[in-house]
């Protein structure tokens, strides 16, 4: 389907089919929710079609990992930075960015009364992330764009997926460009290219930093990734895979971190009485305009977390075109997929 309606055509095959409907020669399609929540949860034991995932360009980082005993090893090292525990301890770090975020929004509505909210969650996600990462803060907060350059990149060299995912050649072809050629051919490009080498240059200095024996004010991600002893059977990744897992967790915070805050603003906003009772909860929370707010407080608002629960659901990073290698048989009901 040209002009990217093939989406539009999805249901109607459904409609005409039911609920698995083969969209491909090695595809398939589900509309049946009770299928979807069998392969798609933590610990599933589906592996990922490595063609789909392998367009990512990010061959090593645990997000593409195509076997689910890879992945559960690789991501078994950074499960302790997102614990509850984690969180909890590093909250400083949102904090500090959210009164920064905060700060910019009064200047802003004091000044010319509306705010680019698209990129100021995006830079508050990436301001977040960088500075659990690597212990420093890529500061796109303190721009007067939010960074808008660095989410046109991310977004810019998103079409280029579709089409590397057809022709695999190509992608090796373009990412082993010489960087004059591609500032001359595909700005997108340019600008992923700077992207790795500045995300090669923060984990150079916290390898050099880990080789020094230093410790540091606090653990980052990769300063846990560059333990041998992180957890059992945790293999120290080399430059190139922690390049990988940098363009990875930087992509997620500014696409679907930052878009899922964007659709949330906007929903609580469209909607009055939405917004009415979330401001009435949060100001009963906090009465002191100026005090802080802390996670374990507002953990405990139930209309807060309510909201917070529905636009996860809607803003869910899970695309219809997530691929799953189906390996044995996915059974429901009467449906059975043979292995191919």
């Amino acid at each position: 389907m040209q002009g990217g309606s093939f989406y539009l055509q999805v249901p109607k095959l459904h409609e005409q089919y039911g609920p698995v409907v083969r969209i491909t020669p090695d595809e398939i399609h589900l509309s049946d929710p009770e299928n979807c929540e069998k392969i798609y949860y933590i610990g599933s034991r589906y592996g990922k079609d490595p063609r789909f995932y392998g367009a990512f360009g990010t061959h090593k980082a645990t997000f593409t990992a195509p076997s689910p005993d890879v992945h559960r090893v690789k991501r078994s090292a950074l499960n302790p930075f997102f614990s509850r525990k984690k969180v909890l301890e590093l909250e400083d770090i949102v904090q500090e960015k959210a009164d920064k975020l905060v700060r910019r929004m009064r200047e802003s509505f004091s000044s010319t009364g509306c705010i680019d909210l698209h990129h100021a969650f995006r830079a508050i996600s990436v301001d977040v992330i960088s500075d659990y990462a690597f212990g420093n803060c890529y500061g796109f907060l303190g721009k007067k764009n939010f960074g808008a350059e660095f989410f046109d990149m991310i977004r810019g060299f998103g079409p280029a997926f579709w089409f590397f995912q057809q022709f695999p050649a190509i992608q090796g072809l373009s990412l082993s460009t010489p960087f004059w050629l591609a500032k001359l051919t595909s700005e997108p490009l340019t600008r992923m290219m700077l992207h790795r080498e500045g995300s090669r240059r923060q984990i150079l200095k916290v390898k050099d930093a880990v080789d020094r024996g230093e410790k540091g004010s606090r653990s980052t991600i990769f300063h846990q990734l560059l333990h041998p002893e992180a957890t059992e059977g945790h293999v120290v990744p080399t430059v190139e895979e922690l390049e990988d897992e940098a363009y990875i967790m930087l992509a997620a915070a500014a696409d679907t971190t930052g878009n899922a805050l964007t659709i949330a603003a906007y929903n609580v906003v469209r909607h009055e009485e939405i917004y009415k009772r979330l401001t009435e909860e949060l100001k009963q929370a906090f009465p002191d305009p100026e005090g802080e707010i802390d996670f374990v407080a507002l953990e405990r608002l139930p209309y807060l977390s309510l909201v917070d629960y529905h636009e996860s659901s809607l803003t869910s990073a899970l695309s219809s075109m997530a691929i799953m290698f189906l390996l044995g048989y996915a059974s429901s009901r009467a449906l059975s997929l043979p292995n191919r």
